[in-house]
């Protein structure tokens, strides 16, 4: 199991079906995470077309995003009637819940700003900071549990560390997938995530994004002989 370690973390994912993603260790950092957001950077504060909207989830590496270069942060749906309220008296303007009217203006009055100010006062939200693997055509996978639709339940690459590998089948030498049979390396507890002495594997690797998945077999081993996968030699 060390070959398919090195270099990887390995996260647990939850869809139709379990499976483990071996994920490079070198595609993964901290992210500032971004979801149904309006960012005001200093001096922007009466210019809408400038203020940053996140509509959709955005990830910004966290050692690029520095909170002092912003006016503030906040949820522009939990702010509708008071907007509303405070520009009432200085522009003729429905507040919609995405902000879409005012953040069309490419300037506010400058009376309001006193208004917009203590209705933003206390809105000093921080982006929720996540891990997450970039894939090389710059989609991600947040690999924090519940901060996302990716499923993912959790680190096990320790879990995996108290594995090895004791038979191995292959379509080839050339080929990406695997069938792995593992069993708890001499010494270690039993693995927390099976229930059994032994598990079997079926692995196969994606070049388009760098991911080895891992799935786990049942009833494998008589069916074998009946299927494409040959004895890896050692």
């Amino acid at each position: 199991m060390e070959f398919l370690l090195q270099g990887n973390r390995v996260f647990k994912q939850e869809l139709d079906e379990v499976r483990y993603l071996f994920l490079p260790k070198n595609r993964i950092q901290k992210y500032c995470c971004f979801y149904n957001s309006i960012l005001i950077k200093k001096g922007d504060l009466l210019f809408p077309s400038r203020w940053i909207n996140h509509k959709e989830t955005v990830l910004m590496p966290l050692e690029t995003f520095n909170i002092e270069d912003y006016e503030c942060m906040f949820f522009p749906n939990l702010l509708v009637k008071d907007m509303q309220k405070a520009l009432d008296p200085f522009i003729n303007i429905r507040v919609d819940e995405e902000y879409n009217s005012i953040l069309a203006l490419e300037e506010l009055p400058a009376a309001a700003e006193p208004s917009i100010r203590d209705v933003l006062k206390d809105e000093n939200e921080e982006p929720m900071i996540v891990e997450a693997y970039m894939q090389p055509d710059g989609s991600y996978i947040i690999l924090d549990y519940g901060m996302s639709d990716h499923d993912i339940d959790g680190e096990c690459t320790e879990d995996f560390a108290k594995l090895q590998i004791s038979e191995s089948y292959d379509l080839g030498s050339d080929s990406q997938q695997h069938i792995y049979k593992t069993i708890p390396i001499d010494g270690e507890d039993r693995i927390p995530f099976y229930t059994t002495s032994l598990q079997w594997y079926h692995s196969q690797f994606d070049e388009s994004t760098e991911i080895t998945t891992l799935k786990e077999l049942d009833d494998i081993e008589d069916m074998l002989p009946f299927t494409k996968f040959q004895l890896a030699k050692k």
